[in-house]
């Protein structure tokens, strides 16, 4: 099936009338042909008992889809040529890639989509909720946290100091007003072109390499779009329940196809149901150990299951390496905000003995190796325990990162740890050497 996909472009360069080097954020179009195969060349990899429908609650003025029970069990991953795919529409679903930007907001980031918002396993939402949710939203969210790692400058408002700053007016497009992103959708890269004095090669380069990817990662069976995936895993997530409690789900979904920078949410393999309700366990002690109202600590939370039956078919799925990727994690958060705090106070780096601070920039240029798209990934752990300590004396930043609580940021920190003594050996690891230059 020939396509020609709208996906976002991240280049920094110096458009006209700009007396410095700026962050340009805007749309390409690329052309590719999915492959259409029959679902008797698939195996059965996942299924499971739950599912989503748009369950109309008059009593929820917002219409959420509800999570219900089913009789029989509905196959979420399929196995083809090695790779694991998740189904991401109906048969009946005109596909349209014409949306590189995603719409809505996403306020537990303090920005826009691009850490909580995820492709749908299958979508009954149709053409309204591919406005919000694009095919291209793992680019954007690879692209977007590059943008925000690199940056020295306050994450909230970083989507008003990218270029450009202003779209023309297009009418009959209410959605345009949705989300801190969706306008870019209008303004490709070809179109300012002529308004950009200089621009980086290598990383326009490295933006299409992205593409080529992330496309590849699509396959039509039987008239439906599927996409590689990663596997099904337990997901851990704090609840916000009031001032005074917060409570902690486990819950069954994919595991994420970008890094999450919520620290403490954790994923684990489902061959480890025991260390994911332990953790959680954890998670609900260190929360109310870090509150109190008033004058009374905080009532201690609860641990909800919320996961879901399922049948596992591949057993690869079990094997997914969750203490890699909490490391891989918790390592990159302490990385950028150590980085981020330095490079913001130079005065600090006296602080530290020269090999430390080199630390966190080797660090750093391990993070901008690292690729979910094209399942390429920097190491930085390799600096975990010096980077903690300098992340802790400089008032431990939570930017771009959310490592919660004191309590949170020390659990983790003292997981992480455990993990890199026994860490094996890298794969898909992208060699990085010499050090990141701050970018200012």
């Amino acid at each position: 099936m020939k396509i020609t996909a709208r996906l976002p472009l991240y280049v920094r360069g110096t458009p006209v009338r700009n007396n410095g080097t700026r962050d340009i954020l805007v749309s390409t179009d690329f052309d590719w042909d999915i492959p259409e195969i029959s679902r008797s060349e698939t195996e059965t990899a996942f299924e499971s008992f739950n599912a989503f429908t748009p369950v109309v609650d008059e009593d929820d003025p917002l219409k959420r889809a509800r999570a219900y029970e089913m009789a029989d069990s509905y196959v979420l991953a399929l196995k083809h040529d090695g790779n694991l795919y998740r189904r991401v529409s109906r048969a009946d679903e005109k596909l349209k890639f014409d949306r590189a930007f995603p719409g809505g907001y996403d306020n537990s980031s303090g920005d826009s989509v691009g850490s909580g918002i995820s492709l749908p396993t299958y979508s009954f939402g149709g053409d309204e909720e591919r406005r919000e949710r694009p095919f291209s939203l793992p680019v954007f969210r690879q692209l977007r946290w590059q943008m925000v790692c690199n940056s020295v400058r306050d994450t909230t408002i970083l989507h008003q100091e990218t270029w450009p700053q202003s779209f023309p007016a297009l009418r009959d497009a209410p959605d345009l007003d949705r989300g801190l992103y969706v306008r870019r959708n209008s303004v490709t890269f070809e179109e300012v072109l002529p308004k950009i004095v200089t621009y980086d090669h290598d990383q326009l380069e490295a933006c299409r390499r992205t593409y080529r990817g992330h496309m590849e990662s699509f396959l039509i069976v039987d008239g439906e779009l599927w996409m590689k995936t990663r596997p099904p895993v337990y997901k851990v997530k704090r609840r916000y329940e009031s001032m005074e409690k917060t409570s902690v789900s486990v819950s069954v979904e994919f595991a994420p196809d970008w890094q999450d920078t919520r620290l403490p949410d954790a994923y684990f393999s489902l061959a480890s149901r025991d260390d994911a309700f332990e953790y959680a366990q954890r998670v609900c002690m260190a929360l109310a150990e870090g509150k109190t109202h008033g004058n009374r600590p905080a009532e201690r939370g609860d641990v909800i299951d919320a996961t879901s039956n399922h049948l596992v078919h591949d057993a690869d799925i079990l094997a997914y390496a969750c203490e890699a990727e909490e490391l891989r994690r918790v390592s990159s958060g302490l990385a950028v905000e150590a980085r981020r705090f330095l490079v913001r106070n130079p005065a600090w780096k006296e602080k530290f003995s020269t090999d430390a601070v080199d630390g966190v920039f080797s660090a750093f240029a391990a993070v901008q190796a690292t690729n979910y798209v094209l399942g390429e990934y920097g190491d930085p752990s390799d600096w975990l325990e010096s980077n903690a300590r300098i992340w802790r004396k400089t008032r431990r930043g939570n930017s771009t990162y959310d490592f919660g609580s004191v309590e949170i940021g020390d659990l983790l920190i003292e997981r992480a740890l455990g993990y890199e003594e026994n860490k094996p050996i890298a794969v898909n690891a992208v060699q990085v050497s010499g050090n990141a230059p701050g970018r200012k």
